[in-house]
């Protein structure tokens, strides 16, 4: 059986999507061959291979390509447009007599798409606002006076308004404060295992009003205020730019219109 041969039936059970397609298809995977797919793990041997690709058929797919030859191995493809993802592909490399060796599957990488009008919503308040007391306190990104990136756990991290972040920063003349003088740009990480992440990018200043001032530290939690109790700190607002990631199994894409 020569490489061609056995991509082909491989090709022929994906398309078909049967066990018995599958079954059929096993005399073209190698004894040991092995399995590495996103969702379904890992899986090695001939029958443990043909269990693993048997739930592996794309919904919707709408069209197939395959199998071409490329300098690693063989390559099918089955697009899926409209779906979560544009499609699925598998790389097949070969052993010596021609059979499946491995099979490596991925998912197809979407192309850019339009972002949706900024807007915190009360989603994303929440899991910002919960983050420190749930354990996972956010990341903030920023690049220093020496031009260096910096990255620092911030608890005080808040949503201020649908368009902007805030956090108190407990020293006027030091870090992030003194920094985003000459570089206003910073970025926020929010991740939660099992909840979503989040990713802000925006400009940030200082803003001495005082009921701003008060509203930023009230807002801080408990265990931060402690830290800070003559209020000796500034309030940071940062003007939310761009927002993207995962929340609730949502996929987020929103960006400030410009």
């Amino acid at each position: 059986m020569d490489k061609l041969e056995s991509a082909s039936k491989l090709f022929a059970a994906l398309n078909d999507g049967t066990p018995a397609a599958f079954d059929a298809a096993a005399p073209a995977l190698a004894p040991n061959a092995f399995i590495m797919a996103p969702v379904r793990g890992e899986a090695t041997g001939r029958e443990a291979v043909i269990q693993n690709l048997k739930g592996a058929q794309p919904a919707g797919a709408a069209e197939w390509e395959g199998p071409t030859e490329e300098p690693r191995g063989m390559r099918i493809t089955a697009r899926t447009p409209g779906g979560q993802f544009p499609g699925v592909t598998w790389l097949l490399t070969f052993d010596a007599q021609g059979q499946i060796a491995q099979v490596l599957e991925s998912r197809l990488r979407a192309g850019p798409a339009k972002p949706d009008p900024l807007r915190i919503t009360e989603a994303m308040a929440a899991a910002i606002n919960g983050a420190m007391d749930n354990g996972t306190p956010t990341v903030l990104g920023y690049v220093n006076e020496q031009g260096a990136p910096r990255l620092s756990f911030r608890g005080t991290t808040q949503a201020y308004s649908q368009d902007q972040l805030a956090v108190w920063a407990r020293y006027e003349d030091a870090g992030l404060p003194t920094a985003i003088q000459n570089n206003p740009h910073v970025s926020v990480v929010y991740y939660a295992q099992g909840r979503g992440n989040l990713i802000f990018e925006g400009r940030a200043h200082i803003d001495n009003d005082p009921a701003v001032r008060d509203t930023v530290f009230d807002h801080s939690p408990v265990v931060e205020q402690r830290a800070d109790p003559e209020r000796n700190g500034v309030a940071i607002i940062i003007d939310v730019d761009k927002v993207t990631g995962r929340l609730s199994g949502e996929r987020v894409n929103m960006a400030r219109a410009t």
